[in-house]
């Protein structure tokens, strides 16, 4: 089985042997690279140091896109704490999907707004989900429309 070669390659990562899902991140001193594995942890997720064994099975293929990451993190909902920046969430978009809107869009370049879009279409409210008039006039449809279709086939 091939290795992460790349010694840059960081993200998520769900290992094919188990289903644990990995966050892979550099040091401090960015000299080396480390996994920690996401554990269900009622409410949200917690973190667990595994260091370098599982870098040595985890593949780019088993890289986890945005989508992947945020269907995980809502079956693990609801979160406390932002997965990035540790800071309280509030916002029931963040609180399902574990992730603040400054940080789904720094990290996972997810606007804010399509987190909310998103939040309702795992959730559909009693309305039937639609979106709020306000993303329809920010134009924000056709980036909501293309996330959602990859949540459905995902």
């Amino acid at each position: 089985m091939p290795k992460i070669i790349d010694t840059e390659h960081t993200g998520f990562f769900r290992d094919p042997a188990d289903g644990t899902v990995y966050r892979v991140r550099h040091n401090r001193r960015r000299t080396a690279r480390y996994a920690e594995a996401l554990l269900p942890a009622h409410p949200g997720i917690r973190t667990d140091y595994r260091g370098q064994a599982p870098l040595h099975t985890l593949t780019p293929d088993d890289e986890l896109g945005p989508v992947s990451l945020l269907r995980f993190l809502a079956a693990q909902a609801p979160h406390r704490k932002c997965l990035f920046c540790h800071r309280p969430v509030e916002d029931p978009p963040s609180v399902t999907f574990g992730i603040g809107p400054d940080c789904a869009a720094r990290h996972l370049e997810v606007p804010a707004k399509v987190l909310r879009v998103l939040h309702t279409r795992l959730d559909p409210p009693p309305d039937g989900g639609q979106p709020t008039p306000r993303a329809v006039r920010r134009g924000h449809l056709r980036l909501v429309a293309a996330y959602g279709r990859l949540i459905d086939a995902a």
